[in-house]
């Protein structure tokens, strides 16, 4: 691992020489040891409802520590993340958001977050960019319990006016959280269908917050509601 992360630093500092497929590939590399090490696999559902043409904005629960790395490991196409500044700055996830040109918030720092979010919009408008964004801000306890979503992330989808994918992680916890559990453990990545601007544009940002949130919260209602019949 440390050395994938000399070789990041080196690809970040000679961009010129490396597409942005080339580095989003070496990323995975680096996401896919971690998860590996953390013996996880997720099973990953509804890539179908991804656009194939231009960018878009993934909006998940935040459960923990896996949630970006498992996202990343079984993205395909080259994606980047909004993420909070102090989190970025952690050995490994720092070299990581600079090869994906990520955007790092400062949760304190109004300003700076309108500034950021402009950004992602913009990026994701003009150059058909695509971001995971985790409007929940920061995970706890929460396990498959979605916690309160911050509608101010979804400003930046009304800027770039572009499709949004609710995505439903469920079991994410279970993984690099705790020690607690042992041997492998199996998350599950569900791409809902995604929300064209069509659908949103008369919305307030609270509103399609409540939207979002409402369709991941349905599937992971219907999804563990389907194991506890399959258990009974």
């Amino acid at each position: 691992m440390l050395w994938m992360v000399f070789q990041a630093k080196y690809y970040h500092r000679h961009r010129e020489k490396y597409d942005e497929l080339f580095r989003y590939r070496h990323v995975q590399k680096m996401v896919t040891y971690l998860r590996k090490n953390a013996k996880t696999e997720s099973i990953v559902t509804g890539e179908e409802n991804l656009p194939t043409e231009g960018g878009y904005i993934m909006y998940a629960n935040h459960q923990g520590k896996y949630d970006a790395i498992g996202l990343l490991s079984y993205h395909k196409e080259p994606c980047s993340v909004l993420i909070e500044i102090g989190s970025s700055r952690v050995f490994s996830t720092n070299e990581a958001i600079a090869l994906l040109d990520g955007i790092r918030i400062d949760q304190k720092r109004p300003r700076q977050q309108v500034k950021c979010l402009r950004q992602m919009g913009e990026e994701v408008r003009d150059k058909g960019r695509k971001f995971i964004v985790f409007p929940e801000g920061k995970w706890g306890k929460n396990k498959n319990t979605l916690q309160e979503f911050h509608d101010g992330c979804f400003y930046s989808a009304m800027i770039a006016k572009c499709p949004i994918v609710p995505v439903a992680l469920i079991d994410s916890w279970k993984s690099m959280n705790t020690n607690k559990i042992r041997g492998k453990v199996v998350t599950e990545i569900r791409y809902l269908k995604a929300i064209p601007y069509s659908e949103y544009e008369n919305l307030t940002r609270a509103e399609l917050c409540v939207l979002v949130k409402t369709r991941i919260q349905d599937e992971i209602d219907r999804v563990l509601g389907e194991r506890s019949k399959e258990q009974a």
